[in-house]
């Protein structure tokens, strides 16, 4: 748990103590190691034969991506999913590092565009259509 003091809150709760509860712990956690690492991406791959006419003729339609390997990272469907490279990363960062490694959908935190959304469909608890988004201060 964090020990120091932050000013950053969603529904009047320290974020870190919500990272805590929902960020994946590495496998040899402890309090001496819990540092938190946010690993950001796009959540789809460049796939040149939306772009191209003649992409076919690559032996990927995928760019060559240090994160993104077409061999394990690509959809039945055929679509890239850089989602599930960016997962495979914080796995690594976890297991070798020892950091709780995730990306933004593993937390329960609304963008604020989100919870507009949210709070248009439902009566929620948060009628104001309030969330957060990971650069904003």
């Amino acid at each position: 748990m964090f020990d120091g003091e932050t000013n950053f809150q969603y529904n009047e709760r320290p974020i870190s103590d919500i990272l805590a509860e929902q960020a994946p712990a590495p496998p040899k956690f402890s309090t001496h190691n819990d540092f938190t690492v946010y690993v950001m991406g796009p959540y789809t791959a460049f796939n040149a034969e939306v772009a191209y006419s003649d992409a076919d003729k690559l032996r990927t339609p995928f760019q060559d991506d240090p994160l993104f390997d077409p061999d394990s990272h690509v959809t039945n469907d055929g679509k890239g999913d850089m989602e599930q490279a960016l997962r495979d990363v914080c796995a690594d960062l976890r297991e070798n590092l020892n950091c709780r490694a995730f990306i933004a959908t593993d937390i329960d935190i609304p963008t604020h565009e989100q919870a507009e959304k949210q709070a248009e469909t439902s009566s929620d608890d948060d009628p104001d259509g309030k969330g957060m988004d990971p650069l904003a201060h």
